[in-house]
Order: structure tokens, then C-alpha cells, then sequence
């Protein structure tokens, strides 16, 4: 006969063990969110942006798993809230669009309600010192045998 467990505070540590050693609630099917926060941060870093943006909080929003060619990847789309510390805009750099670096402005403020002519002839977001903004994107890892490769090439 199995032994029972009475006590609901000791059956909760006992299932939340075994599930800790099974493998069952990990993320292996998918990177940890915090790693998208740490791409995100190390993209300012290695981009020289340190004195330009500050982030203040990262946030993913949905993730698109997928497989093209027999490599699996993960697309961890995010929202961000940054604040900037100079005038500047963030620029994308890489031919996937899944990082940036942020620039010092050198182009002149926009008219009023002509946004849509600035980002058209320029591209970026532009963002003037002090100001918080909320941005959106997408971060591509990709599934290796020992964890997930971030744009960062660094495994998560």
C-alpha cells in the first residue's frame, strides 16, 4: 500500500521537489524571458549607448516558436520602457532587425505631426534627453544541444 502524505504543506514540497528533479515546468522548450532582458542590456553596453538610455524595465509579450531548415528557434517579441539620457535615437543595425544600438541625434527636430516624414527619410526613433518612451521588437534565439544562443552569441 502507498504511503500517504496529510499534511497539504508537506505534499506541496514534496510535488514541487519531484518536479524539480524531473525536468517537468523547465523552459528548455524556450529561452528564460530574463534572457531577453540581458540581450536587450548587453545590446546598450556593446553599443556604446551606456551614457545615452537607461532601461527601465523589459517585458516579453509573446513568444513564436518555429523551425526553419532543422534549426529550431524561438522569436521573443518585448516591450520596453527606456529613459533617455541624451538626445538620441535608436538605430537598427543588424540585417535581421532583431538589435539596435543607440546613436547620438545629429538631424533636426521633426515638425509638429510630421513623425511619419522624419522616420521615412531618416528611420529610427528619435528620443530627447529626459524623456521615458515605451519601444517594441523582437529578439531571435536559436536552439543549440547545450541551451539557447541569443543575437548576443551567448547561450541562455
Amino acid at each position: 500500500m502507498p504511503h500517504r502524505v496529510s499534511n497539504p504543506r508537506l505534499q506541496a514540497m514534496v510535488i514541487m521537489t519531484a518536479l524539480a528533479f524531473s525536468g517537468c515546468g523547465s523552459s528548455a522548450s524556450r529561452p528564460p524571458d530574463a534572457a531577453g532582458r540581458q540581450v536587450f542590456e548587453r545590446g546598450i553596453e556593446q553599443g556604446g549607448s551606456r551614457d545615452r538610455v537607461r532601461l527601465l524595465d523589459f517585458r516579453k509579450v509573446n513568444g513564436v516558436p518555429g523551425v526553419e531548415s532543422g534549426v529550431s528557434f524561438y522569436k521573443m517579441e518585448y516591450e520596453v520602457d527606456v529613459e533617455f539620457l541624451d538626445n538620441c535615437k535608436w538605430m537598427l543595425i543588424s540585417p535581421d532587425n532583431s538589435s539596435g544600438r543607440w546613436v547620438l541625434e545629429s538631424r533636426p527636430t521633426p515638425p509638429a505631426g510630421r513623425m511619419d516624414l522624419y522616420y521615412a527619410f531618416y528611420g529610427g526613433a528619435p528620443g530627447q534627453k529626459g524623456q521615458r518612451a515605451k519601444l517594441t521588437g523582437w529578439i531571435l534565439f536559436q536552439k543549440t544541444e547545450k541551451g539557447w544562443r541569443g543575437p548576443d552569441e551567448q547561450l541562455y
